[in-house]
């Protein structure tokens, strides 16, 4: 369930009452959770879409994993690589000159 700053719903993820440690991905779009299916943890991805008028919903939920057997106590974690270092201005390229 997601819930705006007074605590008031936006958007049911699930409904299952099996699936438990959301994680928001780094730009707001996604979440990741795990689902208890059996005795099986595996690993599931919803896309949120946000309409014009403000509302949330799930647009499509992907099984990322089926039958891993994933740690249930653990969390989903997202992973990016650090962007690259900005060039300093003592090392971009000089213009070159205009030809006379």
């Amino acid at each position: 369930m997601i819930l705006d700053a007074k605590g008031a719903e936006l958007a049911r993820v699930t409904t299952d009452g099996r699936s438990s440690g959301p994680t928001w991905s780094p730009d707001g779009t996604q979440l990741a959770f795990l689902r208890l299916s059996g005795v099986t943890v595996d690993l599931q991805l919803a896309t949120l879409q946000l309409a014009a008028n403000g509302t949330v919903s799930v647009a499509k939920t992907d099984a990322l994993t089926t039958f891993s057997g994933l740690d249930g106590n653990s969390r989903p974690a997202w992973w990016a690589p650090a962007p690259p270092p900005a060039a300093s201005p003592s090392a971009a390229p000089s213009p070159s000159p205009s030809p006379s």
